[in-house]
């Protein structure tokens, strides 16, 4: 991790680093990225150690509408919900344009480990502003 740390130190630090880290593409930022692929330590480094620089991507939707916590639950990335949802408990609550919430989305992956996990943080089952639950994602398909 040293060598990867020190990399992305200096990414963090670049004066290009503006405009590129809010760049997105079909995965997404930074954080997205991270969290595609399992890149655990990346993960923790970039919300954990350099917050105040990427707080603001937390919260930012990819090309498919997912924020980085819609993203881990619809890949089943466990551990980045964990991550995510301790440092910022509100995430939880989120909802994308489309009005889908973490759990719509691990829904939508069938994702029963991300289910539960969202489900051990949140005691209740978020509906979209359709008031659909999460359930109605799964049952059509």
């Amino acid at each position: 991790m040293k060598g990867k740390k020190e990399a992305l130190k200096k990414l963090l630090e670049s004066k290009y680093l503006k405009k590129g880290l809010k760049h997105k593409n079909c995965i997404g930022n930074l954080v997205h990225l991270a969290i595609a692929f399992k890149k655990h330590d990346i993960l923790e480094y970039l919300v954990c150690e350099k917050n105040e620089l990427t707080k603001e991507l937390i919260e930012e939707e990819n090309d498919e509408g997912q924020t980085p916590l819609m993203l881990a639950s619809y890949i089943g990335n466990t551990w980045a919900m964990t991550l995510l949802i301790k440092k910022y408990t509100h995430l939880l609550d989120a909802k994308s344009e489309s009005g889908r919430t973490p759990l719509h989305w691990a829904a939508l992956g069938r994702q029963t480990d991300s289910i539960e996990r969202l489900d051990h943080f949140s005691p209740y089952f978020s509906q979209d502003s359709g008031n659909k639950p999460p359930i109605y994602d799964i049952s059509y398909l």
